[in-house]
């Protein structure tokens, strides 16, 4: 198709609509994450339905690995989770329950996660280089699931900061002396000893000299949201929020299967996560919680 002639044949207010028009199709797929749709893409295709993918005696064992970087003034870590096959294949980067993992897929769309591990005479686990050919020790822990899952209860957490953060733990503390600009975000589960679950998530940020902080809290009991200013160490304002939600997205019951945690929502939905410990903490998800 010639576009310059079929340009040409337009007036010059049709012209300039369509340049309008072509402008604005540039800015949207500028502000496509492309990378993050093939991602989403290949996460649902690789998931089989429940139960249907590995099978826990196919699997050699399900090594967890955190490494840090530093940057500037921040430390970064990175969490990976390697799936070794018994037929001497190893999945890196796993983030859905082996139980549901669709293998075949899975090496036709990610040739590039999929290595060979042996085990040295040290009964060290090692990852063959691709580029290289070369056996290089994989830094980790073997994780393992718990014998009796309905013993496996306590409350987990994470949190992460960014900042200055001076008294995180007290909020209108924070907002009174405190430094920033920070922020801070806690993440946790709760696993209960009758069945039951509950997640949560606290958020904090603060402003340079803390002028200005907003606090959110999701929980089991629903969202709030918490705004306060203040000038020269005098709180001059607090307003708070709430009733978003009734919390039923937060809590429900949940069932332990070897690397799988089942989670059914008080509002009717349901969640398969990739699920072990790693020693008195819990990995759900794509992160490490701790006790």
């Amino acid at each position: 198709i010639d576009l310059d002639a079929l340009r040409a044949q337009l007036t010059p207010e049709e012209q300039a609509q369509l340049e309008i028009l072509e402008t604005n199709l540039g800015n949207v797929a500028d502000n496509l994450d492309t990378d993050a749709m093939v991602d989403n893409f290949i996460t649902k295709t690789i998931r089989t339905e429940p139960n249907q993918g590995v099978q826990a005696e196919d699997i050699e064992a399900v090594i967890y690995q955190m490494e840090g970087s530093q940057s500037d003034s921040f430390v970064q870590f990175t969490e990976t989770v390697y799936l070794l096959l018994n037929d001497g294949s190893v999945y890196c980067g796993l983030e859905i329950p082996p139980a549901d993992f669709n293998v075949e897929t899975s090496r036709q769309l990610e040739k590039n996660k999929w290595l060979q591990w042996r085990k040295n005479e040290f009964e060290v686990y090692e990852l063959q280089n691709l580029k290289t050919g070369r056996w290089e020790r994989l830094n980790g822990t073997v994780t393992s699931t718990p014998n009796k899952p309905d013993t496996l209860f306590g409350y987990f957490e994470r949190t992460h900061v960014t900042g200055s953060m001076m008294g995180v733990g007290d909020m209108f503390s924070d907002m009174l002396t405190g430094y920033g600009p920070a922020s801070s975000s806690t993440s946790a589960i709760e696993l209960k000893e009758n069945g039951r679950f509950e997640n949560s998530n606290f958020s904090l940020f603060t402003s340079t000299f803390n002028s200005l902080s907003a606090a959110m809290s999701d929980d089991g009991d629903g969202k709030k949201i918490t705004v306060g200013a203040s000038s020269n160490g005098v709180l001059l304002d607090i307003g708070i929020e709430e009733g978003f939600n009734n919390g039923s997205e937060n809590r429900g019951t949940y069932t332990i299967d070897k690397n799988t945690i089942e989670f059914h929502f008080d509002n009717g939905k349901i969640s398969r996560q990739l699920f072990f410990t790693v020693g008195d903490d819990i990995f759900v998800g794509n992160q490490l919680f701790y006790r």
